[in-house]
Parts: C-alpha cells; structure tokens; sequence
C-alpha cells in the first residue's frame, strides 16, 4: 500500500486487512522526525490539512521534506494554498 499522510503511522508499519501500510519514515529522506511532526499536527487538529501550505505550517515541513511527499504521491488533489483562487470560482 503507498504512504498516506492521513493513515501512515510516523514509524510503523500498520496492518490493513492483509496489506501493509508503510510508514512516512519509509521515504526516502523523509526522516523520523518529519514523519512525528507529520503524525503529531494531524493528531492535534484533528481534521484534514486544508493545503500543502497548511500541512507545512502546522507540521513544521521544510520545502524537502514537502518535495518528498510530492514526489511519492502523498499531496495528490491537495491545492497548493488554502486562499481561494478566483479563477477557480
């Protein structure tokens, strides 16, 4: 199963039916502590991460660390900001 921000404990592997999810510090260059902050900030809210703006501020992510959830798929259909676009209305 892929690395899912919402799902993916920060260190363990989790066991899903009869499939394993991997945890964020599974990714390459991600590392156990932006993978706490990560699991740490979706616990504390407790609600989704309204951009990828939000999720770097309230998981204190640096641009790499975002770059890697970006690149393994982790941040598809999430806006980039949470302001609203007017080209989207």
């Amino acid at each position: 199963m892929p690395v899912d921000i919402y799902k993916s404990d920060a260190t363990k592997f989790l066991l899903e039916g009869k499939n394993l999810r991997p945890p964020l510090s599974a990714l390459a260059g991600f590392g156990v502590i932006n993978a706490q902050n990560v699991a740490k900030a979706r616990a504390d809210d407790n609600e989704p991460f309204s951009s990828k703006e939000n999720l770097m501020l309230r998981a204190k992510l640096g641009k790499s660390a975002m770059e890697i959830l970006e690149n393994n798929g982790c941040l598809k259909g999430m806006a980039n900001s949470s302001q609203i676009d007017l080209f989207e209305m």
